[in-house]
């Protein structure tokens, strides 16, 4: 399938489903999430799988077992392609427009104790921060879990504290809803958007790599 761009209306779906967010309402609509969420999603995993890697492409269901929010549907739809351990470049539509995004989204114990180490270490921590310096200028913004304070044993002047503080860390870019999401010219800006963060996403490879430990 030729990837044509997203629908503004699969905007406007996530709107409704936020609303209506039953088994009843999602079903009644399957043809709608397919036409204007699904099958774009899957062509634009394909039009960007060959710079990127692996894709995949999420499903809808959430897992509520373990939850106490019962709603059965996720209210986004995501599109992740995979670096290493728990690292990878994102792009999502929900109710608000789209986002693009690349980072770890967790890290386990033995990743994130490299990490610090890094980060702590004027070589590649002043390198992260050159890495991020441009993205924040271009408007992404930094995400990730992050300590209320610092972690145990660092200084409060400590070079580079609030990088310390993430337990993750991504570069996320709000996309709004721009005119070219609706056409096929959206892979070749995802791909860009994908590409600005390639520095970041070698350094977490290179300098955290990928995790010994587990998840669980």
């Amino acid at each position: 399938m030729a990837f044509t761009g997203i629908p503004f209306d699969a905007v406007h779906f996530y709107q409704q489903l936020e609303e209506h967010n039953t088994k009843e309402w999602f079903q009644a609509h399957k043809a709608d999430y397919d036409r204007l969420v699904r099958q774009p999603f899957m062509a634009l995993a394909e039009e960007v799988g060959p710079a990127f890697g692996e894709t995949k492409v999420y499903r809808p269901y959430r897992d509520v077992r373990f939850s106490k929010d019962k709603t059965p549907y996720k209210t986004h739809q995501g599109l992740y392609a995979k670096s290493s351990s728990y690292a990878g470049w994102y792009f999502q539509v929900d109710a608000t427009g789209f986002f693009l995004a690349g980072g770890t989204y967790w890290m386990s114990g033995d990743m994130l104790s490299r990490y610090r180490d890094a980060v702590t270490n004027d070589a590649t921590g002043l390198q992260l921060e050159a890495i991020l310096q441009p993205l924040l200028e271009a408007g992404y913004q930094l995400d990730g879990e992050k300590l209320a304070t610092r972690p145990r044993g660092v200084a409060p002047d400590a070079p580079r504290l609030e990088l310390l503080r993430h337990k993750s860390l991504s570069a996320r870019l709000p996309l709004g809803r721009p005119a070219w999401m609706a056409t096929a010219e959206a892979a070749e800006y995802v791909n860009d958007g994908w590409d600005e963060l390639r520095e970041l996403m070698d350094w977490l490879k290179e300098c955290v790599g990928s995790a010994v430990e587990s998840r669980g």
